[in-house]
């Protein structure tokens, strides 16, 4: 009888383990049920930030509340609402721009705890906010102050101050003529009112032929399209297609940028770029990009899984922009609006998205900025993916935590995006963090994903490793990155 009172006991305390792990399991779940609803991207230096969200339960506490760049004038709950109002600090003079940063906690009515949550906004100083809408700065040296600062530390500032950095490109765009006439001598003359630094023309740089001349032989073709890219001396480019023309075709209109209206930076095909990061283009909503050039490559491995076999030699005939990191929550709400991310943060990878809604995203942006953005093909993303490498990483045959958040150190949860090491290419987070969709190769309820995530093993976080999902997936560790077609 002992025995089978000790069996019973035994038993009974496995049910309450599995009780308690339970109970467990749904705090858990509150915990990631806590969504921004209505944060503002940007606020006037002094101003009253009003931040709303949403929980999943009804909310007994808001608590751990902590501020930077201003402070806390109350935090109220009323059901599953949360509301925090903070003072935002004033700039101090001669600042680009500022952050006001907060984090907090909830609890449910059953005592649960939710993780931390995280927002932030930037802040501008009062006279700017006020000038910007209009955008009725000069060319001369009140723009180009602003747009050095803009330029020195472009990838923390708030919107307001890129609208600035759009304007300057759209004035380099301004007097751009139509077409460029090119004289018996082989030189054509560029009147723009923006200063410019250099000149390329289908990627060949332009040499400078006396004040305000440049030679373009070779470069003559009647109504053919060239690229013509201008840069000014704080690194801002702009990009326009333009006919070469030769003697005796007839001269076009030069641009007016008095009389050329003031369009919407973030809505125009406008991009910025910085030319001493080599291929890297920059768009209206911080995405940055690097090109990809021609090759080939040993594509799967013979010591993975079914599907990644055998390994074959793929060439790459297309040169290609990747994006440099996952397509983050703060550029998916410049786009989208709101966000459906589990994890929420500005700089977290938006995830919890499916295929579908993925390509809507990209169909927006394209339409936006005026060129094709897309999701990289499966040999697109190995090949940028391994960088050169033929090993199960691009850094070789064992994972390292310097270039991966995976199951052992993510925290079961994802991270700003480009926090660890990069690949040979300059691409960050290619392994881990969140999955990443593919293009669609044909039609059918499923695609491919790559790169494994924060929930994955090191097995399954290999550049070789693939995935397959259901199109109207929708899961926290599943997010993309785009490509830019130029």
């Amino acid at each position: 009888m002992s025995r089978v009172k000790s069996a019973f006991l035994f038993w009974v305390g496995c049910i309450v383990f599995v009780v308690i792990s339970g109970g467990t399991a749904r705090a858990e779940m509150f915990m990631q049920g806590v969504r921004p609803v209505n944060v503002p991207q940007e606020v006037k230096a002094g101003d009253t930030i009003r931040a709303e969200y949403e929980a999943d339960k009804d909310v007994s506490e808001v608590m751990d509340v902590k501020v930077t760049g201003g402070k806390l004038n109350r935090a109220t709950h009323s059901g599953k609402k949360v509301v925090l109002e903070i003072q935002a600090d004033a700039l101090a003079p001669d600042t680009i721009g500022g952050r006001t940063t907060w984090s907090f906690k909830v609890k449910d009515t059953a005592g649960s705890p939710s993780e931390v949550m995280q927002g932030r906004t930037g802040r501008v100083s009062p006279d700017l906010a006020e000038q910007l809408p209009i955008l009725q700065l000069t060319s001369g040296p009140e723009l180009l102050q602003i747009e050095a600062g803009v330029r020195a530390a472009w990838e923390d500032l708030p919107l307001t101050r890129k609208v600035v950095a759009a304007e300057a490109v759209r004035r380099l765009r301004a007097r751009v003529p139509v077409s460029l006439q090119v004289g018996a001598d082989g030189t054509f003359k560029l009147m723009v009112g923006h200063p410019v630094k250099s000149l390329s023309l289908d990627g060949k740089a332009l040499a400078a032929h006396g004040e305000g001349k440049y030679h373009a032989a070779g470069l003559v073709g009647s109504e053919v399209p060239r690229v013509l890219v201008l840069t000014d001396p704080y690194g801002f480019t702009a990009e326009v297609r333009v006919p070469v023309r030769g003697p005796g075709t007839g001269r076009d209109p030069v641009r007016d940028p008095v009389r050329d209206p003031v369009r919407d930076p973030v809505r125009d095909p406008m991009r910025v770029a910085t030319p001493d990061q080599a291929g890297v283009f920059t768009n209206s909503i911080g995405m940055k990009f690097r090109r990809i050039e021609t090759g080939s490559f040993k594509m799967g491995s013979d010591k993975g899984y079914l599907d990644e076999r055998p390994v074959r030699e793929v060439e790459v005939k297309k040169a290609f922009y990747m994006g440099i990191y996952e397509v983050t929550q703060a550029q998916w709400k410049a786009v989208m609006d709101r966000g459906t991310a589990k994890f929420t943060g500005d700089d977290l990878p938006m995830e919890n998205v499916s295929w579908r809604k993925v390509e809507e995203f990209l169909k927006k942006l394209s339409e936006k900025e005026g060129v094709k953005y897309r999701l990289p093909t499966e040999t697109e993303w190995e090949y940028a993916c391994r960088a050169g490498a033929e090993t199960a990483y691009a850094w070789g045959d064992q994972i390292s935590d310097d270039h991966t958040w995976y199951w052992k150190n993510s925290d079961k949860k994802t991270h700003p995006v480009g926090k660890k090491k990069p690949n040979a290419w300059g691409l960050f987070d290619m392994n881990g963090n969140v999955a990443e969709w593919c293009k669609r190769e044909k039609k059918g309820p499923h695609c491919n994903a790559r790169g494994g995530s924060w929930r994955h093993d090191a097995v399954n976080c290999r550049a070789a490793r693939r995935f397959v999902y259901k199109i109207s997936t929708q899961v926290g560790f599943l997010g993309f990155r785009a490509v830019l077609e130029k």
